[in-house]
């Protein structure tokens, strides 16, 4: 299994500062897209288990049929695009890791103005 991203939390209905809004926009970006290829992940593990599946029934037949073994071509195609996409996978977490932790830090650098605009956010709601 693949391990998810260390994603960064944080409120939606602050104002944060402009640095800290172009990074959660980063960060949504990467998010999304790590998201993207987990979905296709999940897709290309299906399309193996369906292509080991039909080599197993092309076995049978062959074999009931007194012909050669037709092979597993397509179940071995379908495990390498697995493998292929389970790295793409792991690369967008490490992105979405990477850029949440800079966000992280970017809150405790300002942690005094978010603050303050936290009581002002929660005075008004």
């Amino acid at each position: 299994m693949i391990r998810e991203p260390k994603f960064a939390h944080y409120p939606t209905n602050m104002k944060f500062p402009k640095p800290i809004q172009k990074q959660m926009k980063l960060v949504d970006g990467l998010t999304a897209a790590w998201a993207e290829e987990d979905a296709e992940y999940a897709a290309r593990e299906h399309l193996l288990s369906q292509a080991k599946k039909a080599d197993a029934e092309a076995l049978k037949a062959a074999a009931i049929a007194g012909e050669p073994d037709p092979g597993t071509k397509s179940s071995d195609d379908a495990a390498r695009a697995v493998v292929y996409q389970e790295e793409r996978v792991r690369a967008a977490a490490r992105a979405v890791s990477k850029e949440s932790t800079v966000l992280a830090g970017m809150f405790r650098e300002h942690r005094l103005e978010l603050m303050e605009e936290a009581c002002a956010t929660a005075e008004r709601t």
